[in-house]
């Protein structure tokens, strides 16, 4: 008996075409979720620790106040356990913080809050902050709080920009019957791939923050893909898959 033919039909590899052609933007938006869900437990859990500082005991001060770093310096003995344990619980408490972070809380704390902040943690001596040092701590909790919070604007501004060329894709995909297209129809294609990347070009171009512009989010975003512009990928994945009958 002669072996069946188990090729995919044409349905059946369009089908795949699509699948193929527009997997990197959808492993990208999974990536993107993955991260905003991280970044805003983040920003919740700095603005939980800002609270629990807030009503942290305190001991009055006489003295004139000292400019942050100097009362900081000045009085990181009198750190109390109930700090560390509030960090602990909140900022440190967040379910990926081993995972991307696993680092002690000492240090975690100099990289967000900053060295003169972390001295207070470091002090085995326990005690009362005084106002200026939880002033100066809950105002370092709340602007990383505020970092995270515009960060979470970035990536809700790229998964609308990922969800909405992949719109656009899926129309082109839409469009073919096969992977060989008409000679007139071969202009038209090519306009509507530069369109996509024209459009994607001026949102990285926008969307930039003080430390990251949009060519260094991708970067950051999506190191650990295959490709660290899914769009293009996607873009040349269709491009490749495509022939102009003459």
């Amino acid at each position: 008996m002669a072996d069946l033919d188990t090729r995919p039909g044409p349905r059946e590899y369009l089908c795949s075409l699509r699948q193929h052609v527009r997997e990197p933007i959808s492993n990208a938006v999974e990536r993107v979720q993955r991260e905003h869900r991280e970044v805003a437990r983040e920003r919740d859990a700095f603005e939980a620790f800002a609270e629990r500082v807030t009503d942290h005991p305190t001991e009055p001060t006489d003295v004139r106040p000292a400019p942050a770093v100097t009362v900081l310096s000045a009085r990181s003995a009198r750190e109390s356990e109930s700090l560390r344990t509030a960090y602990s619980e909140t900022v440190m408490g967040v379910a990926h913080y081993e995972t991307v972070y696993g680092e002690s809380l000492t240090a975690h704390v100099r990289a967000e809050l900053g060295p003169e902040i972390a001295t207070l943690f470091e002090s085995s001596a326990d005690g009362a902050l005084i106002p200026e040092q939880r002033r100066t701590v809950v105002a370092a909790a709340r602007q990383a709080a505020a970092d995270r919070d515009e960060f979470c604007g970035t990536l809700e501004a790229e998964l609308e920009s990922l969800r909405s060329l992949r719109t656009e894709i899926t129309a082109i995909l839409d469009e073919l019957d096969s992977t060989t297209i008409p000679a007139w129809y071969h202009q038209q294609f090519t306009n509507e791939l530069t369109s996509i990347i024209r459009t994607r070009q001026a949102h990285l171009a926008e969307r930039s923050l003080s430390y990251l512009d949009g060519h260094n989010l991708c970067e950051s975003l999506y190191h650990d893909e295959p490709q660290t512009y899914p769009v293009l990928m996607a873009l040349a994945r269709l491009r490749d898959c495509v022939t102009v009958r003459g």
